[in-house]
């Protein structure tokens, strides 16, 4: 799967320059659908700026890749951004080895994880966005990034359980959705 070899190389072998030849022999294939080769080639030229001048480890310049991405997306199923939320996540994965749990920001760092998760796609298996949504909860809560955190969780847990017969979210699930949902409701004035 091409996002498995993308989030390794980005976030694990952190070898960008071997991405941008992978991509661009896969933009030459015939059998490549015209939205995926519109994907790659913007994939291919967020690759080749971030090795030009990689981003800054800051939860400012992961917000900024992230929102870049988004505004690349003309459909809410559009994976163009994904490249920008890849590089966002590893800032973001740099930035909490840095500076750990107790920093006053790194609940912020968790949501914003959270959201470069969710636009890097989903993953059938075990929801990555789930975990680092549910950790900003639990690191502030009562607080607006404990409520966003939910919000976004909420919605990734119901869609996930939303089929052709209709939603059925599982008596575990909607435990915890409700344990979570206490510590997300922010309390005072």
């Amino acid at each position: 799967m091409v996002i498995d070899y993308l989030t390794t190389a980005v976030r694990v072998t952190r070898d960008l320059e071997r991405i941008g030849p992978t991509l661009q022999a896969l933009e030459a294939r015939p059998d490549v659908w015209s939205q995926f080769r519109t994907d790659l080639g913007v994939w291919r030229t967020t690759i080749d700026r971030a090795i030009r001048r990689p981003p800054e480890v800051s939860l400012a310049a992961a917000r900024a890749l992230i929102e870049e991405g988004r505004s690349l997306a003309r459909l809410p199923s559009d994976r163009t951004g994904r490249m920008h939320a890849l590089l966002a996540s590893r800032v973001l994965f740099d930035w909490l080895a840095a500076h750990g749990d107790d920093e006053p920001e790194a609940p912020e760092a968790y949501y914003e994880l959270g959201v470069a998760e969710l636009a890097i796609g989903r993953d059938y298996w075990h929801s990555k966005s789930g975990l680092h949504l549910e950790r900003a909860i639990r690191l502030a809560p009562h607080t607006a990034t404990a409520h966003a955190a939910f919000a976004r969780l909420e919605q990734e847990i119901i869609f996930g359980f939303t089929g052709s017969s209709g939603t059925h979210v599982p008596a575990d699930e909607r435990a915890r959705l409700d344990s979570l949902q206490t510590l997300a409701t922010p309390t005072g004035p």
